[in-house]
């Protein structure tokens, strides 16, 4: 059993065509998707070919995410190609994560250089990650990452 039921909620950050959004959804998965842009028809169609009734896409741009709502998984695929938008990218990330702090985030990561690490901004924003899978088979260095909040620095209040 996967887990994914009606009743878990689950954020594609940064969608773009929405892959791992729709298998999520056709798992029963209550899915969120969002993404910088956003285009009416496109979504439309992408519902009426995969058969889902009620696609609901949120137009997010990182770092104002105030619209963002609890959910149990964010799906994020290669989403940290622009050493520039790391920081923002893993601001959203946390922020999402402190909305239900036993919420998890499935990250995938191209390595695009060897000199650049996302090690020190998770430090910086109160994450961990832990690496579920890595692959070389296209030629690329990728890696899939569970990132989750770094419970040991959350305050606790009496």
């Amino acid at each position: 059993s996967s887990g994914i039921n009606a009743e878990y909620g689950v954020l594609e950050l940064g969608c773009g065509t929405g892959l791992p959004g729709i298998v999520a959804r056709k798992c029963g998965a209550n899915v969120i998707f969002s993404d910088c842009h956003s285009d009416p028809e496109y979504w439309r169609k992408v519902a009426e070919l995969n058969n889902i009734t009620d696609l609901k896409f949120t137009k997010i741009e990182y770092c104002q995410y105030e619209s963002l709502s609890p959910v149990d998984l964010i799906l994020a695929s290669d989403l940290l190609y622009d050493s520039k938008q790391f920081d923002s990218v893993l601001a959203t990330i946390a922020y999402a994560l402190n909305l239900k702090p036993r919420a998890r985030c499935w990250l995938s990561h191209q390595v695009r250089s060897s000199t650049r690490s996302i090690y020190h901004q998770l430090l910086y924003w109160g994450l961990l990650a832990r690496k579920l899978s890595s692959s070389t088979t296209t030629g690329h260095d990728i890696n899939i990452y569970e990132i989750t909040l770094d419970t040991s620095r959350l305050e606790i209040s009496n």
